[in-house]
């Protein structure tokens, strides 16, 4: 007799393992996958474009030439991303080349030159290349692209600044 009972209570916890299997709760929470690709597209572009400015100088092309080769390559680059907006600061403490590769239809640019913040400001962005050159004031560059501010200070001699931005939903990513 006592190995019916037996039985009946490993039946019944059994049955009430299963029963609390099926009515717990699982929480599962989803990870984004980052996209690392930007900042290898603006390593590259940042080392190619070097290349090309080091490559310029060495041939005695003059500013104006070795600026239009890195805004001609800059394009190609952006052309193959089209998803990514690219921004080129290049030039030196007497005039300074802004170029924004926008992939978007909205926005605008302006620079805040020295400590002053005299303010350049361009017409709305719009898909396509907009090129400024201004004559800086300072050393400190300021730039508002998108409603994002990048700074960076001028150095001795050609200074060359890339960045790279791609949204995806309300992710932002920013290459320096």
């Amino acid at each position: 007799m006592q190995k019916k009972g037996q039985f009946f209570l490993a039946a019944a916890l059994v049955i009430v393992g299963l029963l609390i299997g099926l009515t717990t709760v699982y929480t599962s929470s989803k990870k984004n996958i980052e996209d690392k690709t930007i900042y290898d597209l603006s390593k590259e572009l940042n080392y190619e474009t070097a290349e090309l400015i080091d490559s310029g100088v060495f041939n005695s092309m003059s500013k104006e030439e070795i600026s239009n080769q890195v805004q001609d390559f800059s394009s190609i680059y952006s052309n193959l991303n089209p998803d990514s907006d690219i921004l080129i600061a290049y030039g030196n403490a007497e005039k300074l080349a802004i170029t924004a590769f926008i992939n978007r239809d909205f926005g605008g640019i302006s620079i805040g030159l020295g400590q002053g913040h005299t303010t350049k400001v361009a017409e709305p962005l719009f898909k396509g290349k907009t090129t400024l050159e201004v004559v800086p004031e300072s050393t400190n560059v300021e730039v508002n692209v998108l409603n994002s501010i990048y700074t960076f200070k001028l150095k001795q001699g050609q200074n060359f600044y890339l960045i790279m931005k791609k949204e995806r939903g309300d992710e932002k990513i920013v290459a320096q």
